[in-house]
């Protein structure tokens, strides 16, 4: 098995080479002396496809990967694994914190005390964390997200994390550490649409806590990027209305409050 091709096709996200990636794990598959072995070949193309967005086929490679080994605890773990999170990948939060919750649960120990697991249990707990902000469980994502910044982080996930901690406190309306989780997770960078929700959150802090100023630049660059960051207009003028009528610019505000009524 060519292991290169397979980075390759991960690295650059190519199709065709993702393909004959793909191949080359037919023929290892055939090839291979045991069911153990094909199992394990199997795994790994079931996490090529999802890499790829082919959740079906990866899930139908998992099947397969189990049945070539059925009493086997470490295939068994591995699949579920991967199983839990291809519902991440897809943006099922919802299955996602179900899935990855049982297996947490059902393999506790080894996630815990073996160390050849440990970056199992911490990708378990950050997407934990990330899927229980996606639907509403803030309570539950803040302890996890915590822990998830104890890890050994890509600039990314941290980026995440950091915004998604942003968001339960601005669902707290504890502000104050909404702020400075929106500020870290800015400087880190975030992804288009996570930029714009964070500065928009981070204007409504500054203008909770009373930072009128603070809270107009960051409305402004809204209003600038509103088209590039999916905003909704009407709410961004409503915003710079109220912050330009405390900081008592009167004209401004009646500007933005007139934009507000015509979109």
């Amino acid at each position: 098995m060519n292991k290169s091709i397979v980075e390759r096709a991960v690295e650059s996200g190519d199709v065709a080479i993702a393909e004959v990636a793909l191949r080359e794990y037919d023929a290892a598959i055939e090839q291979a002396s045991d069911g153990r072995e094909r199992a394990g070949f199997l795994l790994e193309k079931a996490v090529l496809y999802g890499v790829f967005l082919r959740f079906d086929e990866s899930r139908r490679s998992l099947r397969l990967a189990q049945a070539q080994a059925p009493d086997n605890p470490d295939i068994q773990f591995q699949a579920d694994f991967i199983d839990a999170t291809l519902y991440d990948q897809e943006g099922n939060d919802t299955k996602a914190f179900e899935q990855l919750t049982a297996v947490l649960s059902n393999y506790y120990q080894r996630l815990t005390t073996e160390p050849d697991l440990k970056f199992a249990y911490q990708d378990i707990q950050i997407r934990r964390g990330l899927a229980a902000v996606g639907i509403g469980r803030f309570q539950e994502a803040v302890p996890l997200l915590n822990e998830s910044l104890s890890f050994p982080l890509k600039p990314e996930d941290m980026g995440s994390i950091l915004f998604s901690l942003g968001r339960c406190y601005s669902e707290f309306c504890e502000y104050e550490s909404a702020k400075e989780y929106f500020i870290r997770a800015l400087s880190i960078g975030l992804t288009s649409a996570a930029e714009g929700e964070a500065h928009m959150r981070l204007g409504i802090a500054y203008a909770k806590l009373g930072f009128l100023k603070e809270a107009k630049h960051d409305f402004q660059l809204c209003e600038e990027r509103a088209n590039a960051y999916g905003l909704e207009p009407r709410k961004i003028y409503k915003w710079l209305s109220w912050v330009c009528n405390g900081l008592g610019e009167t004209l401004e505000s009646k500007k933005y409050a007139d934009l507000a009524r015509r979109v």
